[in-house]
């Protein structure tokens, strides 16, 4: 039952804020005499110790009733005699948000300083790397790692062979994959530009109509087996009726095998590659492996 507040500090209704004040400190100091007394007599101090404390919560809650300011913090006068459990409290209350911010921060500035001590350094030629390779199709877990092992021994002065996967169903079949595969298109636009691709042949004929792929007439040193293994399209709506060869199909290259590409692999060099002369220069070793 609420309590009249005048009646908790034993005030008339009429008594001023200075009244107020005066009597708020004569309670608080005599309840902080009393919490004192508590510890120094016998008995049972833990009931002793709770009914001191409702107390003083009684009386707290009187005074900023009072003054007309229930929900603002303390004024430092109040402050300096509570008691120390009283003070911890009344920072928590006010300013727990403060503390968790400051804490938080301080975990990120923690986190950033750790992973900068123990960030292992870039290989050389991270950010400038000598080949990007791009896998796309049905293809499942693709084993990269392993390609870049078997590419790294093939050419051993590239000291960043970077590849990328990205695994796109042949069938769209619900919103889920009409989703994945417009990513897809915007990854491709707009990601930096890989120099060669590997794809199944579904993703090959989607993108050879968007002019992704340069005509491979001239850019190996095998053109007999350049021929053998072209992948010849006309580009539909192309103002050019000729059809040229823009992949190469590479299925059966050694280099490929047991990374987990499935069915006809086709590579493709990008119109747009970094390194035109090193995609052509790989193009070279899967034909020759494959044809070995």
């Amino acid at each position: 039952m609420n309590q009249n507040p005048y009646e908790v500090m034993g005030l008339p209704s009429d008594a001023s804020k200075d009244q107020i004040e005066s009597r708020y400190l004569i309670l608080v100091k005599k309840a902080k005499a009393n919490s004192k007394r508590i510890w120094t007599q016998d008995g049972d101090q833990e009931r002793d110790w709770a009914h001191q404390n409702m107390e003083f919560h009684r009386i707290n809650q009187a005074y900023k009733q009072l003054m007309g300011y229930a929900d603002t913090k303390p004024n430092r006068i109040m402050f300096r005699e509570l008691l120390l459990s009283e003070k911890v409290s009344y920072i928590w209350e006010y300013y727990r948000y403060h503390i968790a911010g400051v804490m938080l921060l301080l975990g990120l500035m923690g986190y950033i300083l750790f992973d900068q001590i123990t960030k292992e350094p870039k290989p050389p030629g991270y950010g400038n790397p000598d080949v990007i390779i791009s896998i796309m199709g049905e293809f499942g877990n693709i084993k990269t790692e392993k390609l870049r092992q078997s590419l790294g021994a093939l050419f051993p002065q590239w000291a960043n062979i970077r590849i990328k996967s990205m695994h796109t169903k042949t069938q769209v079949r619900d919103e889920y994959d009409v989703a994945v595969q417009q990513k897809q298109f915007l990854t491709t636009a707009f990601e930096t530009p890989p120099d060669l691709y590997l794809m199944d042949e579904t993703q090959f004929n989607r993108y050879v109509n968007m002019e992704l792929f340069m005509g491979l007439e001239g850019k190996t040193a095998s053109p007999d087996k350049l021929l053998e293994k072209a992948v010849i399209r006309h580009i539909e709506g192309s103002k050019d009726p000729t059809s040229h060869t823009f992949g190469v199909n590479v299925t059966d290259s050694p280099l490929l095998q047991g990374i987990g590409l499935v069915g006809d692999v086709i590579a493709g060099i990008r119109t747009d590659a970094r390194r035109p002369e090193h995609a052509e220069q790989l193009l070279d070793k899967l034909l020759e492996a494959g044809l070995d």
